[in-house]
């Protein structure tokens, strides 16, 4: 009984927190060079890793098959920006060592430079089912465009590779959960402890804790006016998971697919990339706002808020939402989108599956508020 309590205590994970430095001026950094992708370097010297490995601090190696949440995060820094901005794309890449997990770019977030002699962070996260030998690496493609210098910042609060094991697992991602694990209850002096009330402490705890509820749904396709004043949130095209998270309308005139059933009351770590392009040309040397929100059935209050800006015409920019929310069994959560200025068109952009993402995955009961 205690050897597993102690593995549960402590699993795999890593934190790289501080890239190499090839770029001493004007700003140190890793360089990017217009038109070319990097694999993000780490200084080895701040990187903390706990049973994961890596030979070049670029590829860092899964320990164990299992289901991982990944985030990284770059501070881009440029001393020269076109008038109506750069993209910069980051991306997490997965190399499969055997075929049967995730292989190639399963998350990106596109943003846009649009201040010389500043930063610009983006960030990108994934929850996804890794195997055994898989190697993760943070990737980051500054356009072709781009004139000056640019980086990657060294800084360890600016630029960052995380990435921790929520379930240990031989399935795959979408390997039937038992649910949430039954309620402890205390023991007192002299209970007749039956096989029933000792698998409940034991063996099913261990197995809920294996293989948690989970979900992730990808893709979607719209094209909206600006300012919509209702029915703005995302379609979904498909749906992954392992429990009874049902693909719903929030509700009369929403759409299909609008929203995922929550199968279990619960803490859910929650993670949200989405994309906007405007359609209509944008004021020279101006950012056109625009926001996306997690919502709770048909409630106008978002539970989270991210804003962004976009400048270019016919190019997206990406926001990532990732929070651990509480929510309660039947809740109908959406993603919803919001375009700024009445006289502007957005649409989703790229529809590959990576850009339009929404995943949930059941961290336990606790405690956390609303």
């Amino acid at each position: 009984m205690s050897e597993p309590q102690r593995y549960f205590a402590k699993m795999p994970y890593m934190a790289c927190r501080g890239v190499t430095t090839n770029l001493a001026g004007p700003r140190p950094g890793q360089r990017l060079i217009a038109g070319s992708t990097i694999d993000v370097q780490f200084d080895y010297k701040k990187t903390r890793l706990y049973e994961f490995s890596s030979s070049d601090y670029r590829n860092f190696v899964i320990p164990e098959d299992g289901i991982y949440h990944v985030h990284f995060q770059a501070s881009v820094w440029a001393n020269s920006v076109r008038d109506a901005g750069d993209n910069i794309n980051a991306y997490i890449n997965v190399k499969d060592s055997t075929g049967t997990g995730v292989n190639g770019n399963i998350a990106s977030v596109i943003q846009q430079n649009v201040r010389s002699g500043w930063y610009q962070t983006i960030q990108v996260s994934a929850t996804e089912y890794f195997t055994k030998g898989s190697k993760i690496r943070g990737s980051i493609y500054l356009d072709g465009g781009a004139i000056g210098d640019w980086c990657v910042a060294d800084g360890e609060i600016d630029t960052g590779f995380y990435a921790f094991m929520i379930a240990p697992g031989s399935g795959n991602w979408t390997a039937q959960s038992p649910g949430p694990a039954p309620e402890l209850k205390k023991w007192s002096d002299g209970q007749f402890v039956s096989a029933q009330t000792m698998n409940d402490q034991t063996v099913s705890q261990m197995r809920a804790k294996e293989n948690p509820p989970r979900v992730t749904v990808r893709d979607t396709s719209f094209n909206m006016p600006g300012n919509p004043t209702d029915k703005n949130a995302v379609s979904w095209k498909a749906a992954y998971g392992n429990d009874k998270f049902e693909p719903v309308s929030i509700g009369p005139g929403w759409g299909a697919n609008t929203a995922i059933t929550i199968p279990h009351d619960g803490l859910y770590l929650v993670s949200v990339i989405g994309n906007g392009r405007m359609l209509n040309p944008p004021a020279p040397n101006a950012q056109f706002a625009f926001q996306i929100s997690l919502h709770r059935n048909l409630d106008t209050k978002p539970l989270i808020l991210l804003q962004g800006g976009n400048a270019r015409k016919d190019h997206e920019s990406g926001l990532l939402i990732s929070d651990v929310v509480r929510f309660m069994k039947g809740d109908k959560v959406n993603t919803r989108f919001f375009g700024y200025t009445s006289t502007s068109r957005w649409d989703s952009g790229r529809s590959d599956g990576r850009w339009w993402t929404m995943s949930f995955t059941y961290l336990g009961g606790g405690a956390y508020g609303n």
